[in-house]
């Protein structure tokens, strides 16, 4: 026989992986990746957890993608099926044929088939996650092995897996109806597995019905020419790849139907005996029955052409063990797609972003409430002592932040509110204290209601200043949990806030405070243009954000850093004659240590989106 001498089989060498794919399923069919391409983007998230490491060939039902499931850590591959919507779509499906593919899959559970894990579906397209066969297809071996055929004892092995397979499906009452080369997938332990049940037809109280389209060269005349079907279609069809795996060619290809049809009913060729005369001999006749063009006179099932044709090819143990030899070759510099892919962080594990968030503003929400809420807590809970109301404030708040936290917001400013009206209160300022209260809850209640509310972590970077007891620390965070304008908004508060709440609070909210506070800082320039220069850093850096870019958004928390450090210059120097004294560091570090924060963020996890539900 033409190809290799089965004695020496499980030494031979497979040739390099072909330039052209072979099987849309699994590793080695040669498409190329977008790790090959220096320009390629951040790899795409299927369904929010399915990273596509390579996008495989494209066939008229769909793309299969290699994926990588960030959430059981293992591959998958997924049939992506266009969905005609509107009828209007040449290439897609509808929605109900994928789901019926998907279920005629799922209803097959045999280790020769491959298994679907799940379906799911969007406005474009429907997913059907499957099992991943690490190896080769069929036709992939057949082109890297000498000769393009399979041994006898290989040959045997392959029909017997295959015939276990489909005289399955036939008595769950389903036909494959496109049993070819590159559907036959062979993972490296050497197990077959037949792949690709979208031609697959189901068969009814009446019968299978009418024939849909297939592979020309692997389709039988009744399915060509569209009459009854029943298994005898499938018979032919794994005939046909037999017939192929000895002989190193398809009978039947040809570029149209009626050339395929031509060629059917002339009888394959190349002859068996022509290529092996003992092979002509002992299974030709049989292979001939399961091949002929009426489906009267062919063999009636898979498992008889298992059974007359397998024991007379050869072993199937010793084909299985010169399979798992071949495919024992492959390695990660032979087929990168066998590699560990590398996953961006914030795909292997979609839940930190939020979960970091969430504790960043528990964080805030926490200092914030210890620093300036605690003495609110004392009068509203006389039994406790001013620590441990200090502590119960920062544990509300904290929850708070953690679990609501665009609630943050107003929370504060009626506390805020409240403790300027109701804290170190005397007869003689009650009106006075009153009006003071009524307006910080009107200013802090206006934002909120105004852009705080839009910005889930809006809250919290206003918040920042108090929390961090450092009035520059308000802009990092709000460039990136608000639009530009709300950013600016947001930090010129939160900085003020700084500069007003944390002396008060220290002070007890003492009369004495309240005029100190107001003569050093709403009255003082220096500390207005601080705070309008941090607005205008927020912004700067909210504005780069939403320009879509990860390198755009580094850039803005630099240009944002710039302009805090510029402000801070400017506000010190207006107030004191001197730029950046040494009481103002501790409170320039703290910013700085935040942006630096935030640019590692953005480079970890691209840039962010505040109204995301996390």
């Amino acid at each position: 026989m033409a190809g290799r001498d089965p004695a020496s089989s499980t030494k031979t060498q497979l040739r390099a992986r072909p330039t052209e794919p072979a099987s849309p399923y699994m590793a080695g069919s040669g498409a190329a990746s977008e790790a090959d391409d220096p320009t390629a983007r951040q790899p795409e998230l299927l369904l929010g957890r399915y990273s596509v490491l390579e996008t495989r060939a494209t066939g008229g039902f769909g793309v299969v993608e290699m994926c990588w499931d960030v959430r059981l850590q293992r591959r998958v591959a997924i049939k992506r099926i266009p969905l005609a919507r509107d009828g209007s779509q040449a290439m897609a499906t509808s929605e109900s044929d994928a789901i019926a593919e998907a279920r005629v899959a799922c209803m097959l559970a045999h280790p020769n088939i491959v298994t679907v894990y799940d379906f799911a579906c969007d406005v474009a397209y429907a997913y059907i996650v499957m099992e991943y066969v690490n190896g080769l297809s069929l036709s992939e071996l057949l082109a890297r092995v000498e000769g393009g055929t399979l041994t006898e004892d290989e040959a045997s092995y392959v029909l017997e897996s295959l015939a276990s397979a489909l005289g399955f499906a036939h008595e769950n009452g389903v036909l494959h109806m496109d049993i070819k080369p590159s559907n036959i997938l062979i993972d490296r332990s050497g197990a077959v597995k037949l792949s690709d049940f979208g031609m697959a037809a189901l068969a009814s109280a009446a019968g299978y019905g009418g024939a849909r389209g297939g592979t020309i060269g692997y389709m039988p005349p009744e399915q060509i020419v569209g009459d009854l079907i029943d298994e005898r279609c499938d018979v032919f069809a794994l005939a046909t790849v037999v017939w192929q795996s000895l002989t190193g060619s398809c009978p039947f290809a040809a570029r149209t139907a009626s050339e395929s049809l031509e060629r059917i009913r002339r009888g394959p060729q190349p002859r068996l005996e022509r290529t092996d005369p003992r092979l002509g001999s002992i299974v030709g006749p049989t292979l001939l029955k399961a091949l002929e063009p009426d489906p009267t006179r062919r063999l009636a099932s898979v498992e008889g052409l298992a059974e007359e044709v397998g024991p007379a090819l050869g072993d199937a143990d010793e084909g299985r063990a010169s399979i798992v030899s071949l495919l024992g070759q492959l390695s990660e510099e032979d087929d990168p797609a066998l590699a560990r892919p590398h996953v961006p962080v914030a795909q292997a594990a979609p839940w930190l972003e939020g979960a970091l968030c969430r504790a960043g503003s528990a964080l805030v929400g926490g200092l914030a409430g210890l620093r300036t809420l605690g003495l609110l807590a004392a009068i509203a809970v006389p039994a406790l002592s001013v620590p441990e109301a200090r502590a119960l404030a920062a544990a509300a708040c904290a929850a708070l932040g953690a679990l609501v936290p665009r609630a943050l917001g107003p929370v504060f400013a009626l506390g805020l509110a409240a403790s300027v009206a109701l804290v170190g209160q005397t007869p003689e300022t009650l009106a006075v204290r009153s009006a003071l209260g009524l307006l910080v809850g009107f200013v802090g209640m206006a934002w909120w209601a105004a852009s705080g509310r839009r910005g889930r972590y809006a809250s919290a970077s206003a918040l920042a200043g108090i929390a961090f007891a450092s009035p520059a620390c308000a802009a990092p965070l709000a460039g990136a949990a608000a639009s530009p304008g709300s950013a600016f908004v947001a930090s010129l508060l939160g900085c003020m806030a700084a500069h007003v709440f944390l002396p008060l609070a220290q002070a007890g909210y003492s009369d004495v405070a309240l005029a100190s506070v107001a003569q050093s800082a709403l009255l003082a320039p220096g500390v207005w243009v601080e705070a309008a220069g941090c607005g205008l850093a927020a912004a700067v850096a909210s504005w780069a954000m939403r320009r879509g870019s990860t390198a755009m958004a580094i850039a803005g928390q630099f240009m944002g850093t710039v302009l805090v450090l510029c402000a801070l210059a400017a506000g010190e120097w207006m107030e004191n004659g001197s730029i950046l004294m040494a009481s103002v560091w501790p409170a320039a570090g703290v910013a700085l240590l935040l942006y630096a924060l935030m640019t590692l963020a953005i480079a970890v996890f691209g840039v962010p989106d505040p109204d995301a539900e996390v």
